[in-house]
């Protein structure tokens, strides 16, 4: 199944086979900061991502997409703020602005 998925997502999916010991190896390296399991993974493979501070998701997949991503989606709102004619309210003048005014 990986391999029609990964057909359809070039260069985003690259289908991995390796051995739990290659794995927690890998784990170890650092190369691997969450992990997302379709079944239970071995005791290997959990030690090596607990002493790395992995995170193991191997509960069910849920079928709605959009709640399943909030998982591994931060996010993340960016604000602009503009006033209308430059007024930014009542403040106290800046040195240089009370000098200018005097």
């Amino acid at each position: 199944m990986l391999e029609s998925v990964a057909d359809w997502l070039p260069r985003l999916i690259d289908p991995i086979e390796e051995t739990d010991e290659s794995f927690a190896q890998r784990i170890g390296r650092g190369a691997v900061t969450r992990l997302r399991c379709v079944s239970k993974p071995s005791d290997r493979i959990r030690r090596a991502c607990g002493q790395r501070f992995v995170t193991i998701i191997d509960e069910p997949i849920i079928d709605e997409g959009r709640i399943e991503c909030l998982r591994y989606l931060n996010e993340q709102s960016i604000s602009h703020d503009y006033h209308r004619y430059g007024n930014l309210g009542r403040r106290p003048l800046s040195q240089s602005e009370h000098a200018q005014h005097s």
